[in-house]
């Protein structure tokens, strides 16, 4: 494991000292990554990556493994670890710090703190680790959730040994996405059969909500063994004051008293107290910290569950005060456990407060057996019916003209520097108006040996000016004096534009401060810009209550103590920067998650007490540019990830001001795509889902499937029915292929149907990237021995389909032949809603193209979909090969096996496609016939594959088509 050629601590060195600015000299190895040298985990992901680009074979990293390189040592172990060729990585580490922090070599040691005696802060961290990655081939990319962990340059040098390089050439689009955060309704749960252990044990968490004692009880009737938690008595003080050792000794008594542990289950109230709320908030994601070991040592599910009564709508209602609604940010919480621990049963519930006692313990306890673990969210309403989250485009075009005036007085928190800067620069240029800048930097004069050097000059300017000083002063001195000039910047932008700007040097999270540096302005303050934040990016096991005190009280104390400090009567404009990280969760992140997912449901309590008002959360992707390091941007392409660029973002920001945006509440500026890439699971276990379709027989699509005088469970709900269990059993991956599919027995809707039915999934085989898992469907009738299946076949699920292949173009709309005659004549039996075949474009015995177009209308609210399966549009194409069938064989007939299907897009909604139907083969009574059906954009492009589609013919199915027909139109 000996690196080859020079020394790869020297290489090392040379890297942490370009990125922290330090001489090598001063850079030792066994210095702390953090704490002597300022590296925080931005830092530590830029010093890995310029060794990688300066080692030959330096690994790539994992955001479990940048927590756990303290020292520039560890980095060294790490490299070793993973076998590295060429120059010592040591080196290569040491001479980019010395380059990025201005400290010769001879200066570093990979024991010093990146940050304590380098002043290497995150975002220098991440422009070593780049540089290294440009020096050291092999270096791994590294996530803002590592580089926190990255505290040493010994760190630095462990991580990159310790795992295989990766790389990725996806490309990242970069055109701007707006979208809308809507609530959208989930279908029932499918209930697994007894998912955790005997002996199951919970801990109940309550801080202080009414129902806690009522679900305790409910879960020991349900068999498990309760160990209750008291938390209650929330002091209602700023989160300032709030250090974790309260939770942190009552959750350590009720861990030593349990023997096991499956369930966590936070109880939180919704009482409308800012500060109690904010703090326990604090409270839970230091639970999930104080339990996570716990919870990922089971070999069966294990579930952390969070449960609030905000409006059975996630506090999207709005209905509720902003202080009750605030308690919703704790969904960030669980969408970032999700991600952080796979093996984990993640949800955040809130239950509508008119639910109560077996109604309210029913509906928990269904919840716990879920099969779907997609959905780490749940809202359930008074009736029962359960909603979730996802954000949706906005098509309505933006205005140009901002609804703001000249005479408008915004206050902008963190507005003087970075990405709240450059946005508020683009809205002075559209509409100067009055801007009060807030931030924490002190202006003051520049000292003589840094006036007219240039800003890359100036690191090795302080070090020769304040020789005998350490590291981390000197890069504190530095950071400052850049700060500074940003902040004056900034300003002289503004003014430039016609604006009016003043700067002011105040913590927002100090209440008396903030009140008596707004105080002579309080009357004339229209609108806030709430842009300040604060990252201590770690993996929850590494968090700390210093870490979730600091990220909860800049944006949620912040926001309080400004709007405390202002009349909030004449607040007509308030903007929140939020974050992705909050909607969709980010592993490291879990604090911000937390406090950003909070904002937007106070701006959402806001809006509804004030809908003439403009309340808006802007919930940021991440951008090309600010805190985004040109090395944390090769890593998000390399995920995939689309950035927002610099301008881009400031265009959604300024036209958040028009009134076309002006109404919407809380937004996405950025596809929908997590930061980090889903896991992988490297298995997947057997399991039973149940599910009751009971109150299906009146759905509209189920009825305009009915053959003669009864509907009849259509053959492509049922693909469907085991796509959408297994797609949702296993987040991060879609069925890309089924094979086998048989019909073994219909499901007829004529009075003696079954309610309840079973999907028995056999373990997956993992087959290099790709999962398959046998699955079948049955139910249980009376009186028989063996359970009658229903449906089955072989399923392959994947994180992406294979390419699509080029198929044969159509020009749609040359067909003479209207394809909707086939359902008014009875050739085909179906409703309205499944009458997608629009006209035949070619006819003959064996061959048949058709041009489709249909509403993808839900079924059962999409419990029988996929990633790319629509049961309402893969009836198209079955009906396409059935058609055929039907000329073929002069009769009615249904559709029974299906060899494979291989599914490379999703069938579009109300747009054209093509089916396209041949090598038609017949048995000899032609009473069976198998084609292949292939879906495409008319452009050639194939979508999806039915290959050895085979359906069969009865001799009473054609009059069955013909009543069909018939009923419906008695029925009008």
């Amino acid at each position: 494991g000996e690196p080859v050629g020079s020394d790869v601590r020297s290489v090392l060195v040379e890297v942490v000292a370009e990125k922290t600015g330090y001489p090598p000299e001063m850079l030792d190895l066994s210095m702390d990554l953090e704490a002597d040298l300022g590296v925080d985990s931005i830092k530590r992901v830029q010093i890995l990556g310029a060794l990688r680009d300066r080692v030959e074979g330096v690994p790539a990293v994992g955001p479990e493994q940048v927590a756990e390189l303290r020292t520039l040592n560890d980095i060294v172990g790490f490299i070793k670890g993973g076998e590295p060729v060429g120059s010592d990585v040591r080196s290569v580490l040491v001479e980019v710090v010395a380059e990025k922090t201005g400290y010769p070599p001879e200066m570093l040691d990979l024991s010093m703190d990146l940050e304590a005696d380098l002043g290497v802060d995150s975002i220098k961290r991440v422009q070593i680790l780049g540089a290294l990655r440009d020096r050291v081939e092999g270096v791994p990319a590294v996530g803002p959730e590592q580089v926190a962990e990255l505290r040493t340059l010994n760190d630095i040098v462990g991580f990159i040994g310790g795992t295989e390089p990766s790389t990725s050439d996806s490309p990242a689009p970069t055109q701007p996405v707006l979208l809308r955060l809507e609530r959208v309704r989930l279908p029932a749960v499918d209930r697994l059969d007894e998912p955790y252990p005997q002996g199951k044990t919970a801990l109940v968490v309550d801080h202080g909500e009414s129902t806690a004692a009522e679900l305790a009880a409910g879960l020991e009737k349900d068999g498990w063994t309760v160990h209750r938690v008291d938390a209650t008595g929330q002091e209602d003080a700023p989160l300032s004051t709030w250090d974790g050792e309260r939770i942190q000794r009552t959750l350590s008594t009720a861990l030593d008293a349990a023997n096991r542990l499956d369930l966590v289950l936070t109880i939180l109230p919704a009482d409308g107290q800012w500060h109690a709320a904010a703090r326990c908030l604090a409270d839970t994601i230091l639970t999930a910290k104080l339990v996570h070991q716990r919870l990922t040592a089971n070999d069966n599910r294990a579930a952390f569950v969070t449960l609030t009564r905000i409006d059975g709508a996630l506090g999207h209602r709005g209905d509720r005060p902003a202080a009750a609604s605030l308690i919703g940010g704790v969904s960030g919480l669980t969408k970032t456990l999700a991600q952080e621990a796979p093996s984990l049963f993640c949800r955040a519930l809130d239950l509508a407060p008119e639910l109560t006692g077996e109604a309210l313990t029913e509906a928990v306890l269904d919840e716990l057996v879920d099969a779907a673990t997609d959905v780490r969210e749940v809202a359930i309403d008074a009736q029962r019916a359960r909603w979730t989250l996802r954000p949706r485009p906005i098509d309505e075009p933006a205005g140009t003209e901002p609804a703001i005036t000249t005479d408008d007085v915004l206050v902008v928190t963190g507005g003087a520097r970075g990405v709240t800067a450059h946005c508020i620069r683009e809205l002075a240029t559209r509409r100067p108006c009055e801007f009060i800048l807030l931030g924490r930097t002190e202006l003051t004069e520049e000292p003589g040996w840094a006036t007219g050097i240039a800003d890359d000059a100036l690191k090795p300017a302080a070090i020769s000016a304040l020789r005998g000083e350490k590291p981390k002063h000197i890069d504190r001195v530095t950071r400052d004096l850049l700060a500074q000039r940003e902040i004056r910047a900034t300003v002289q932008n503004l003014t430039a534009a016609g604006a009016r700007a003043h700067y002011i040097a105040v913590d927002v999270t100090d209440a008396e401060a903030t009140k008596a540096a707004l105080a002579p302005h309080q009357a004339r303050v229209t609108g806030i810009v709430h842009g300040a934040g604060a990252l201590a990016d770690a993996l929850l096991p590494a968090k700390t209550p210093a870490d979730i005190r600091t990220v909860l009280a800049t944006k949620v104390d912040g926001l309080h103590n400004v709007v405390a400090a202002l009349t909030e009567a004449t607040l007509r404009h308030v903007i929140l920067f939020g974050s992705v990280a909050g909607v969709l969760g980010n592993p490291g992140q879990a604090d911000y998650a937390v406090a950003n997912e909070a904002l937007n449901r106070v701006a959402i309590s806001w809006k509804h007490q004030r809908p003439d008002s403009q309340v808006t959360t802007i919930n940021w992707g991440a951008w090309d540019g600010g805190m985004v390091t040109p090395q944390l941007r090769e890593m998000f392409l390399a995920r995939g990830v689309t950035l927002l660029g610099m301008d881009d973002g400031a265009r959604l920001f300024a036209e958040q001001f028009t009134a076309a945006r002006a109404r919407e509440v809380s937004v996405l500026a950025g596809p929908a795509n997590p930061l980090a890439p889903p896991a992988v699971p490297s298995r997947t276990p057997a399991f039973t889902a149940h599910r009751d379709l009971s109150g299906l027989a009146a759905d509209p699509v189920l009825l305009d499937h009915q053959v003669g005088r009864y509907p009849v469970f259509p053959a492509a709900a049922g693909l469907g029915w085991a796509i959408n269990v297994l797609e949702r059993a296993n987040p991060g991956l879609r069925v890309v292929e089924c094979s086998g599919f048989e019909v073994l027995k219909g499901i007829v809707y004529d009075g003696g149907h079954q309610r309840d039915y079973w999907l028995d999934a056999e373990a997956g085989v993992l087959d290099g990237d790709r999962i398959s898992v046998k699955a079948w469907i049955r139910s249980a009738e009376p009186g028989k021995t063996l359970p009658p299946s229903h449906f089955a076949g072989t399923f392959t699920l994947a994180a992406d389909p294979a390419a699509a292949p080029a198929g044969t173009a159509y020009q749609p709309g040359e067909g003479e032949e209207d394809g909707l005659e086939v359902y008014r004549t009875a050739t085909l039996f179906h409703g309205p809603l499944l009458q997608g075949i629009r006209r035949i474009l070619r006819r003959e015995e064996r061959h048949l193209v058709v041009e489709c177009r249909l509403p993808d209308t839900p079924l059962a609210h999409g419990e029988f979909a996929g990633g790319s399966h629509s049961p309402v549009l893969a009836d198209v194409v079955i009906q396409a090969g059935s058609l055929l069938g039907v000329w073929f064989m002069d009769s009615g007939c249904l559709p029974l096996t299906v060899g494979r299907i291989e599914y490379f897009a999703p069938l579009p909604g109300n747009r054209l496609f093509i089916a396209e139907v041949g090598d038609l083969r017949a048995n000899s009574d032609r009473t069976q016939v198998t084609v292949t059906v292939t879906a495409s954009d008319p452009d050639g492009r194939v979508l999806q594959r039915y290959t050895d589609l085979s359906v069969i013919a009865t001799p009473e199915m054609t009059a069955k088509f013909a009543e069909a027909v018939r009923v419906r139109e008695e029925n009008r």
